[in-house]
């Protein structure tokens, strides 16, 4: 069996962890698939020109952060975690909710990096 060949069987393990399903790849397919993922909070940042409308918008790195938490967390759950991080002058539930609204609809601040 070449080596490809055991790469490739490689990276269609599947094996079960404690009742979780994991699955066993290549590193270069996970470098890929990590690019994949930034290059997609990129596209959700530089949605349409414009001026940013709200603090969130404004600040870059809280976006990112807010982004990254997008369908993984509830609403209130990101505030919190954004009241812990960035302090008092963090975003609020609906501030949050107003923003992913936003993203959804494909109005956004075409500025800022999400690196």
């Amino acid at each position: 069996m070449s080596q490809s060949d055991r790469r490739s069987k490689r990276s269609k393990t599947v094996k079960n962890i404690r009742g979780v399903e994991v699955v066993t790849i290549p590193l270069a397919e996970y470098v890929a698939l990590l690019g994949a993922q930034k290059r997609q909070l990129a596209d959700d940042t530089n949605l349409v020109s414009g001026f940013p409308r709200s603090p969130i918008e404004r600040d870059p790195r809280l976006a990112a952060f807010i982004r990254e938490r997008r369908g993984k967390m509830e609403l209130s759950q990101i505030a919190a975690e954004c009241r812990r991080i960035f302090g008092p002058g963090a975003p609020s539930r609906s501030s949050i909710c107003r923003y992913f609204q936003r993203l959804r609809r494909g109005v956004g601040y075409a500025g800022g990096s999400t690196s």
